[in-house]
């Protein structure tokens, strides 16, 4: 190399990647190998990382459940007492008017005291069951609640989904394709369509399951869409 040689500045270009996704510049001094993949989506990491959050709102989720019918049992057994409370005074029509007479002003009194209470706890009750039924089932208010101690639920849901639809539609993708093969190894080339067999179809009905989830996200709150995810993913 002659070092009073003036210097000579090569161009810089672009070589595309092969998937599509994205353009690196490099110096025109000869061919490099392909760079597969640099930019595309992970969606198996980004699945998992959303997944271990859910499975913590989840669990938050039980957890209240559980509490709802902690609450419930307390108050079906303080029921139950009040009400055995109440017929331990009960008094037979039999015997001396005199102790009649005296057992039936104490049984009447305790009815009077007790008898508000177990009206009024039988109500409370009843609230409670329709409670936690609706909370087992779909209920948005309960989700609601949910919500608020975890405000980042519905970012949560959309990454988990998207994240899930993504790899669900390649894996649908790639079953077509072998099975395409399959069919043109065996029956010759355009004999028999991949899209048309149960194996796809069945790939195919997951994918669009999931896509479904995807646009009900673009417009539905987490409240509707929590317990359908949850049950898709990761139950």
């Amino acid at each position: 190399m002659n070092p009073t040689a003036p210097l000579e500045l090569r161009p810089i270009q672009h070589e595309s990647l092969d998937d599509g996704e994205a353009e690196l510049p490099h110096a025109d001094e000869g061919p490099k190998p392909p760079r597969r993949g640099l930019f595309r989506v992970n969606y198996a990491a980004k699945l998992e990382k959303a997944l271990a959050e859910l499975s913590k709102i989840e669990q938050r989720r039980k957890e209240l459940l559980q509490w709802d019918k902690a609450e419930e049992q307390a108050a079906n057994e303080l029921l139950n007492e009040l009400q055995s409370e109440l017929n331990a005074v009960d008094v037979p029509r039999e015997g001396d008017l005199d102790a009649f007479r005296k057992g039936y002003r104490i049984s009447l009194r305790k009815n009077l005291e007790l008898s508000p209470l177990i009206e009024s706890l039988r109500k409370w009750i009843g609230g409670l069951s329709r409670q936690n039924t609706l909370a087992r089932a779909d209920d948005p208010g309960s989700i609601a609640k949910l919500k608020a101690e975890f405000p980042t639920m519905k970012p949560l849901l959309v990454d988990a989904i998207c994240a899930k639809a993504g790899q669900l539609k390649g894996e649908a993708d790639r079953i077509a394709k072998e099975e395409q093969k399959r069919l043109n190894d065996v029956y010759g080339v355009g004999e028999y369509e991949a899209e048309e067999t149960q194996v796809v179809k069945r790939a195919r009905a997951s994918s669009e399951y999931l896509e479904r989830l995807v646009q009900r996200a673009t417009t539905e709150p987490a409240e509707s869409l929590y317990l359908d995810v949850v049950r898709s993913l990761l139950q």
